[in-house]
């Protein structure tokens, strides 16, 4: 990992962290709402490619610009899997949530990257 990736990881957890407790959960929430949907694509069998995940990869999309406080750009999203597969606390975290789905996930966020640029 990069020295910006680091200094956009801390930038991240300092705008979450200046949250309140309430507003920690929503976006959690949030977060968990979409990871669980994509989840159940991936155990479903849907292609990670599908265009049918646009509509919920621009909402994670979203998400992360809200965590950034600015703006994630297609070009800011296309970065991110890698970020994801090459950190180990990212990858245990998606680990967790069903196996193989650290490399879906990036798949899925690659293509969309791909269609919306």
């Amino acid at each position: 990992m990069g020295e910006d990736q680091r200094a956009e990881i801390e930038s991240t957890r300092n705008n979450f962290d200046m949250r309140s407790a309430d507003g920690k959960t929503v976006v959690m929430q949030v977060l968990a709402d979409i990871e669980g949907d994509l989840v159940n694509q991936m155990l479903a069998g849907t292609a990670a490619d599908s265009v049918d995940f646009d509509d919920l990869l621009t909402r994670h999309r979203t998400w992360i610009s809200d965590m950034w406080g600015k703006p994630c750009s297609s070009a800011g999203y296309s970065g991110m899997p890698e970020l994801y597969a090459s950190t180990p606390d990212f990858r245990t975290r998606y680990e967790t949530l069903a196996a193989g789905f650290t490399d879906y996930l990036c798949a899925a966020m690659r293509a969309h990257s791909a269609r919306i640029s």
